[in-house]
């Protein structure tokens, strides 16, 4: 499983607000460096919950996925470099499904297949 930041972002003009889901596959350390950083880019946050986070089978890395609001700040303002050097990659499949737990099933499912390597 290769170490990565994967997102999708949903936006509306009036007022203008985006809506990110972001996944992270990394170290417990440094996920919550990348999430620290994440936080500094996209100030203010709105809502940031934590929808998953758990050890990626047959690995030593973990997964995070995290969701939140951040009015003003569509994906071009953001230097994903200054967040993560590493693969950085905008993933369409990561949009908010209507069950509630519709976005944490695909992630699971992907993990198990190996999808995100």
């Amino acid at each position: 499983m290769e170490r990565q930041i994967r997102w999708e972002v949903e936006s509306s003009p009036n007022p203008e607000m985006h809506n990110y889901n972001i996944l992270i596959i990394n170290s417990r350390t440094e996920a919550r460096k990348i999430q620290q950083r994440l936080n500094e880019q996209f100030n203010p946050i709105i809502d940031l919950t934590t929808l998953q986070n758990a050890l990626i089978r047959g690995t030593k890395l973990r997964y995070l996925l995290i969701t939140f609001q951040a009015p003003r700040k569509p994906p071009e303002l953001i230097d994903w470099k200054k967040i993560y050097k590493g693969k950085v990659k905008r993933d369409r499949n990561l949009y908010t499904r209507h069950a509630s737990d519709g976005l944490i099933s695909y992630i699971d499912t992907q993990m198990l297949e190996g999808a995100f390597s």
